[in-house]
């Protein structure tokens, strides 16, 4: 684990199909995401009290809210789940000077999903490496935050799992993004500079956006 207080990554690569670069940043005990070409526009927040939310930038409306004590067991506190279909990849029309971020993640099977998890959790009061090992996810980045003591480190991960085309959370993740995708008309287009995204709660009570590509 490091100290860095920005991790971006991107799915897919720089020359091949690709999704939007995520940029996740910490600030004290706070933790913001958002994507390169819509930090103006919105933001999720992971607060120290707890408090979760998805929030329009430009006029300060919460458009999604939760807490981290909602979440009961045997679900992990996990404040953001981002769906990135296989279906939503494009490659960059100039891949030169498009946003390239720090790391990038493999793309998931055809028509499958990479879902990727935003969370906090205290270093040494779980009873595994990382949150959700024994379920098959795979701790990308970490960083420690400030603390006074080491029983109170805690970690701020990214987390992944890979799902094919019939696993539930694949399904439901495909299924937003090809309803958002079709309202938009058809225009030609090989980038992802113009994406689009979907919110919503998972059963847990987790903030989840979908990625979709508008083409």
């Amino acid at each position: 684990m490091n100290t860095k207080n920005n991790i971006s990554f991107a799915v897919g690569s720089k020359y091949g199909p690709r999704s939007s670069k995520w940029i996740v940043s910490i600030k004290k005990d706070d933790v913001y995401i958002n994507t390169s070409k819509c930090r103006r526009l919105w933001k999720v927040s992971l607060h120290a009290s707890g408090r979760w939310h998805l929030k329009e930038n430009r006029t300060d409306k919460i458009i999604l809210k939760s807490h981290r004590d909602s979440v009961s067991e045997p679900w992990y506190p996990v404040g953001l789940f981002i769906g990135i279909p296989d279906s939503s990849l494009r490659p960059a029309s100039d891949p030169e000077r498009t946003n390239t971020p720090d790391h990038w993640l493999p793309r998931p099977s055809p028509n499958g999903v990479v879902e990727i998890a935003v969370m906090k959790w205290k270093v040494l009061q779980i009873g595994e490496e990382w949150p959700g090992k024994k379920d098959g996810t795979e701790l990308k980045f970490a960083c420690i935050t400030s603390a006074e003591n080491s029983y109170d480190e805690e970690a701020v991960g990214v987390l992944t799992r890979y799902l094919s085309y019939d696993h539930p959370v694949a399904q439901s993740i495909n299924k937003s993004a090809n309803q958002a995708a079709s309202g938009y008309d058809p225009i030609i287009l090989d980038s992802p500079e113009r994406r689009g995204y979907t919110a919503g709660y998972n059963s847990a009570g987790a903030i989840v956006i979908a990625e979709y590509a508008v083409d």
